[in-house]
């Protein structure tokens, strides 16, 4: 099986970043480096908070996960501040992404994309493609 398709990656979307301290890298981000913010979340439900600041038309998500189990799962053991978890690609049509991608291998997290706003999202499981895991983005 060759390579997918160029013409369905549209562009990167975000680089997503679990942090210890939403406030922290919001002074860095926000303060320090004077990136603007483009949009927050807040998921009380699975106590997950995030801002997303833009540089060139590219956002850094930094996310803040408030359950201990699914911090540590996340973050990491020990004082880990931060780290990178995931690349996110705007992608045109996401079921034809999957299609490919099914018999190299790769694995989702969940069964299907997962509607957020007005986007169709699904992420790799890192183990499954190269050690990193990938948010695919198709927007409606």
């Amino acid at each position: 099986m060759g390579p997918l398709d160029r013409s369905l990656f549209q562009r990167i979307d975000h680089i997503g970043v679990i942090v210890a301290d939403l406030g922290e890298q919001k002074r860095w981000l926000g303060e320090v480096f004077g990136l603007p913010v483009t949009r927050e979340l807040n998921f009380p439900e699975t106590k997950l908070k995030a801002a997303f600041y833009g540089v060139s038309g590219i956002d850094i998500e930094v996310i803040q996960l408030d359950d201990p189990e699914t911090r540590r799962k996340r973050l990491g053991e020990g004082s880990h501040r931060a780290r990178i978890e995931h690349i996110a690609v705007e992608v045109s049509d996401i079921q034809a992404v999957l299609k490919k991608l099914a018999p190299l291998g790769v694995k989702t997290t969940e069964p299907e994309p997962r509607k957020i706003g007005d986007r169709l999202n699904v992420w790799t499981v890192a183990e499954t493609t190269g050690g990193v895991s990938y948010q695919f983005i198709q927007r409606m």
